[in-house]
């Protein structure tokens, strides 16, 4: 119900609850409140009834009209997630209009439940053999954007199939849903079935299709090189002339990354693009500048110079597109991307600068941005009709007027032959708009400063139309120039002292401004007790930056030194230009920031299963995880090399009785290959005799383990005889707790029998046979443990990509498994003879390299063995 009433009223307050009414008196109001709520819902009921009736009807008119309101309803935000199977039921319908809605309907609510979105499947797989190539372009859309585990094994065959279409709106599809695909994690997918229909797809007639080949390839890294072949580029090429905006985006990005072999190749590629290329969309135009640039150490001086000057032509044109348009979202990043390109190649917008002219329309950070490029664009040519744009500019903008002033201000530091003309500009802007003398001020100590106080009889004129000094930044302006020129600006020291009276009550900025011009103050002038009182006050300041100025400042007094003329603090930025221009149509060229110190988030790693028989055995496509879980195999199989640890150098390895008689020098394992247990041996005779009728005899165990015979009954003296003898199940078995010491005697014709024991590896005695893997079965089996026979482990250092395989090498069997964040979560189960169940909750934890177990089983003596068999292998 409350899903019904968020679909037709939003948020809708639940029944019985009446708003706050100020005057309890009027009680007709709640009541009347009450009779319309009732209404309401009444209407409501009415309307869905009405919907559903309309999904029902045999018209296909109804059908539409009742899907549109539903589809009208999703897109303004509201929940018709309850009217799912009622959509459903009439997936089958034959009108391509109506299956486009179900479609649409289908991706927005398929991920609430999984149950009712399997539902769906078989629909969708018969639609993707439809005659219409509409209808099995939908189908194959629509598979990609249900993202759920679930369903993506019923997709990847019909996407695959799709790949091979006749139609090119199909196999577009085709090739994004089946990239959507592998974002869903343990999606099993052919990998070499993938790469051979990609490198089809590539030669495709469809620039598109070709389009959508690349993309997909782009983000799967182990088939980059197939768009490093020369082929593909020059398929790519032919296929630029008459593709979309998006297509020869994509293309020129995919020349981009292209080394080319030679200069006539890469001439060739560059005369293509802009021969055939949009000069209309922004995209392409800064994708084709990037190519130039890239590919700009291939080409003449001659040819770079000529496409710099087309591109500079294209750019200026679509600026006053842009601008005429009032796209200024696009404009911003449009400036943001070719600005840096306008630096360095500034002789061919020189006699544009008209066309960066701000305009009282323009937002305030493209303002911005067109300040920047006027300021970078100015030649003494052009720099007083600037100066005047900019003034009238102040003028008539109050809220730019401080950033357009201090662009006046920076013109004197370009062009100083221009500092007069610009303290003119700024005393006239204070006398006509006195609300901007505050802003003025920054803007002539910046001047001031920068010429030495050259025009410091401009300061009183300016100071006139300022009644109160309440401008931070003016004030930290006007108290640095009383520092900077105290001997030129009458009552400097005055206004100094006033304002340390006030000193702990002023901002932090204007306190570290008055500790910098009373150090500067000091030099010049008599100025000791003052400078000593704001010192003493700053150190004993809670704030770090203004303690460590005043230690800063007192070193340099104190030693005899002078403070630097001119500004102490601050630091010009710095971009590196050619950096941000390979880097153009980038997000770190909007940023301004370098491409390596751009903090990105990496999404998970996407795998892709080869499926060769059996969907649960996959290769590890991390090669190092291979080869360390190769050389982990070879020595657990390996009775010469030991994988034993320090302290359990005792499990698995034959141990002598200390009372034994020296005849044979032996060392042993028992190993499993092939699911066959075999006492690998090396024994050496050392009885200085030879040795006859050489066997052995295993006791009874718990396991009823058993071994065959020698193959080899006689050694010579010093004679080294190694074996792998196989052992089997078919000995007595003990009663009672589970123990996994053997004890077993070697002996010969003289009779005289060596004993030794081997403490054997619990997992070594798994069974294959009737092992439940089923999820449902499995937990009534966890469950029915007793709660006390738990145990929990962990493992550290380990090689998180090889722990699984580690597992089922031992003979564990997954039952489920998922990722949650870096952890993947496993749940298995191991048989042992004697019908012995064990299950762990496994988490493997990638980042920490930490394996954690959680065992249950019958007997917690069966789970301490387990222990004792799995530490050596962790």
């Amino acid at each position: 119900m409350e899903g019904m009433k968020r679909f037709l009223f939003g948020n809708v307050p639940p029944k019985g609850t009446v708003p706050f009414n100020s005057n309890p008196k009027k009680k007709s109001t709640t009541t009347t409140q009450k009779k319309n709520y009732k209404t309401d819902i009444k209407k409501m009921k009415d309307e869905l009834q009405e919907l559903r009736e309309m999904l029902q009807s045999k018209e296909i008119e109804e059908q539409r009209e009742a899907l549109r309101k539903i589809v009208l309803a999703t897109a303004e935000g509201k929940d018709c997630s309850f009217m799912f199977m009622d959509v459903l039921k009439i997936i089958q319908t034959n009108d391509v209009s109506l299956k486009q809605m179900i479609y649409l309907y289908i991706s927005a609510y398929a991920s609430i439940d999984e149950q009712q979105a399997i539902l769906g499947v078989n629909s969708l797989i018969i639609d993707s053999k439809h005659h219409d190539a509409h209808v099995r372009g939908l189908a194959l859309r629509t598979m990609g954007n249900i993202r759920l585990q679930m369903t993506a094994e019923y997709f990847v065959q019909p996407l695959l199939n799709g790949l091979d279409d006749n139609d090119p709106y199909v196999r577009r599809n085709a090739v994004l849903g089946l990239l959507k695909l592998l974002h869903i994690p343990n999606t099993s997918i052919d990998r070499e079935a993938i790469e051979k229909k990609f490198v089809l797809l590539l030669n495709d007639s469809d620039s598109c299709v070709v389009a959508n080949v690349i993309n997909a390839i782009n983000e799967l890294p182990e088939m980059l090189y197939l768009l490093k072949s020369p082929e593909t580029i020059s398929r790519m090429i032919e296929l630029i002339d008459g593709a979309s905006d998006f297509t020869q985006a994509v293309f020129i990005k995919c020349f981009t990354n292209y080394v080319p072999s030679s200069s006539q190749e890469a001439e060739r590629i560059t005369q293509k693009v802009f021969d055939k290329g949009s000069v209309t969309n922004e995209g392409v135009v800064i994708d084709t500048l990037k190519l130039v640039l890239r590919y700009q150490p291939f080409l003449n001086a001659s040819k770079v110079e000529e496409y710099f000057s087309i591109l500079a032509n294209i750019i200026m044109k679509m600026n006053a597109s842009l601008t005429s348009s009032k796209q200024y979202d696009v404009l911003y990043i449009f400036y943001r991307n070719i600005k840096h390109f306008l630096f360095t190649q500034r002789k061919l917008f020189v006699s544009q600068l008209f066309c960066f002219y701000i305009s009282y329309e323009d937002p305030i950070n493209l303002r911005i941005e067109k300040l920047e490029i006027l300021l970078s664009l100015a030649e003494e040519t052009n720099v007083k009709d600037l100066l005047d744009e900019l003034t009238e500019d102040s003028l008539a903008s109050l809220d730019f007027a401080p950033k357009t002033l201090k662009a006046i201000a920076t013109l004197v530091t370009k062009f100083p032959s221009l500092a007069s003309q610009c303290v003119s500009s700024i005393i006239r802007i204070s006398n006509e708009v006195p609300q901007l003398s505050e802003s003025c001020l920054v803007a002539l100590s910046e001047i001031l400063i920068h010429t030495d106080g050259m025009y410091l009889k401009a300061l009183p004129l300016l100071l006139n139309n300022i009644e109160n000094l309440e401008n931070v930044e003016a004030k930290c302006a006007l108290i640095y120039l009383c520092g900077e020129f105290v001997t030129k600006i009458t009552n400097a020291k005055e206004f100094i002292a006033k304002c340390i009276e006030r000193y702990t009550d002023e901002c932090l900025e204007v306190r570290l401004t008055l500790l910098t011009a009373c150090g500067k103050i000091y030099c010049e002038v008599p100025f000791t007790e003052t400078t000593q009182k704001v010192l003493e006050i700053a150190i004993k300041s809670v704030e770090c930056d203004e303690r460590e100025r005043a230690v800063y400042i007192w070193r340099i007094l104190s030693g005899g030194e002078k403070l630097v003329k001119g500004k102490t603090v601050g630091m010009e930025k710095v971009l590196e230009r050619r950096e941000m221009l390979m880097n153009i149509g980038s997000i770190s060229t909007v940023l301004e920031i370098p491409k390596k110190d751009i903090k990105s988030y990496s999404a998970p790693k996407r795998t892709i299963k080869n499926i060769v028989g059996d969907k649960e055995k996959q290769q590890e496509l991390d090669e190092k995880n291979k080869e360390i879980y190769a050389q982990l195999k070879q020595k657990r199989n390996q009775g010469n090399q030991k994988i034993l640890s320090v302290e359990n150098e005792r499990i698995n390895s034959l141990i002598s009785v200390s009372n034994n008689v020296h005849q044979f020098d032996i060392d042993g394992m028992i190993i499993k290959k092939e699911g066959k247990l075999f006492m690998k041996m090396r024994i050496k005779n050392t009885s200085g005799a030879v040795i006859n009728g050489l066997f052995m005899q295993i006791n009874n165990n718990s396991f009823g383990l058993s071994c065959g015979t020698f193959d080899k009954t006689t050694l010579q003296v010093d004679e080294i005889y190694s074996t792998d003898l196989p052992l089997y199940f078919n000995g007595v078995s003990l009663e009672g707790k589970l123990n996994n010491v053997m004890q077993l005697g070697i002996s010969h014709s003289t009779k005289q029998v060596s004993f030794y024991t081997l403490i054997m590896p619990i997992y070594l005695a798994s069974i294959s046979e009737g092992v439940p893997t089923q999820p449902r079965v499995c937990a009534e089996i966890y469950h029915k443990f007793p709660c006390d026979s738990t145990l929990v482990l962990v493992f550290n250092h380990i090689q998180p990509g090889e722990s699984k395989n580690v597992l089922v090498d031992c003979g564990f069997k997954v039952v489920a498994e998922k990722v949650e964040g870096t952890v993947a979560k496993l749940i298995m189960i191991i048989k042992l003879i004697k019908d012995i169940i064990i299950m762990a909750d496994i988490g493997i934890d990638a980042i920490k390299k930490t394996i954690t177990f959680h065992m249950k089983s019958s007997d917690f003596s069966q789970l301490k063995l387990m222990e004792q068999s799995l530490t050596p292998l962790f």
